[in-house]
C-alpha cells in the first residue's frame, strides 16, 4: 500500500510539473536534485518498515515519517518556482 501511495505521489508530482511553465535548467536541476534526495529517505523508510507486521508505534511513526517526506517534496517544488 506505501508504494502504491509513493507511486501515486510521484505520479501526481509529474502530471503537476507538466502543468507548470517550464523552469529555467538551473532551477530544474536543482528542484530534481532536491527531490533524488528526498525519493532516497523515502526508499529507506520503506525499507525499514518492509516486509513485516508494524506495531501501532511503528505505524505513526512510518506515517509521520511519510508526512515529514511529503513536505519534503512540496518544499522543494516551491523552493525551485521562487
Amino acid at each position: 500500500m506505501h508504494a502504491a501511495l509513493n507511486a501515486a505521489g510521484r505520479s501526481a508530482e509529474a502530471c503537476e510539473r507538466q502543468s507548470q511553465p517550464a523552469l529555467a535548467p538551473d532551477r530544474r536541476s536543482t528542484l530534481e536534485a532536491c527531490i533524488s534526495r528526498v525519493t532516497a529517505k523515502s526508499d529507506e523508510v520503506n525499507r525499514r518498515y518492509a516486509g513485516r507486521t508494524l506495531s501501532r508505534e511503528e505505524q505513526a511513526q512510518l506515517r509521520a515519517a511519510q508526512l515529514d517526506l511529503h513536505e519534503q517534496r512540496i518544499a522543494c517544488d516551491l523552493a525551485s518556482r521562487r
